[in-house]
């Protein structure tokens, strides 16, 4: 039984999370300057859908490595975009890749580097892998008070210690002069950040 729990993760995702998750999408691509022929990496994919939106811009002339640690969310988001020809996924460690030195334009991670046990490290990976001149485009949670996330975090979190520590670490990088440091720390260089305000949609279900 939990292991049939562990691999509908995606599904869970995508049904209760993915219509939030799609309101940080377009500030995040719109820092990464994304154009068609590009070669994408997009770090801590989940279920895709940062990587489903970068491919529809790089166009069939570029292309879109999705990777993520957890094996159920990466066959969730090949399943789902298996009719993508631009995306290629792969279970990876942010913090370890894999993938070879200067071969890709662009590293996205969306929500996702202050979950890393070691940021430094990731962004460490993501300057190793980018192309001289290449561009990282890094999206992070900022304020607790104005996240109905946090309140459910925080109301789970009493009994359920897991999801408590998720809290703690979701807005551990929020603020922007701690990002830039962590930037700077991993050598990366012209560094830009802007605040964006993102109103989430209730998502409502029929019933008959």
């Amino acid at each position: 039984m939990s292991e049939a729990i562990h691999d509908k993760r995606g599904q869970f995702y995508d049904r209760y999370f993915g219509h939030v998750s799609r309101e940080f999408i377009p500030p995040l691509l719109r820092a990464a300057r994304l154009r068609p022929g590009q070669r994408v990496l997009d770090v801590a994919t989940g279920t895709g859908l940062v990587a489903e939106a970068a491919s529809a811009i790089v166009g069939t002339s570029g292309s879109v490595v999705a990777v993520d640690i957890a094996p159920a969310m990466v066959e969730h988001a090949r399943e789902r975009l298996r009719h993508v020809p631009n995306i290629s996924f792969e279970v990876e460690d942010g913090q370890s890749l894999t993938l070879p030195a200067q071969s890709f334009d662009v590293v996205i991670c969306g929500l996702a580097l202050m979950f890393f046990p070691d940021p430094v490290l990731g962004l460490r990976e993501f300057h190793r892998v980018l192309r001289p001149g290449g561009r990282l485009a890094v999206s992070v949670n900022t304020s607790a008070e104005r996240s109905y996330n946090n309140r459910i975090n925080l109301a789970v979190g009493r009994y359920v210690p897991e999801v408590a520590e998720i809290g703690k670490r979701t807005f551990a990088i929020g603020d922007a002069s701690a990002l830039s440091a962590l930037l700077r720390e991993a050598n990366f260089a012209e560094i830009e950040t802007f605040t964006e305000t993102r109103v989430t949609p209730a998502k409502t279900r029929a019933t008959a």
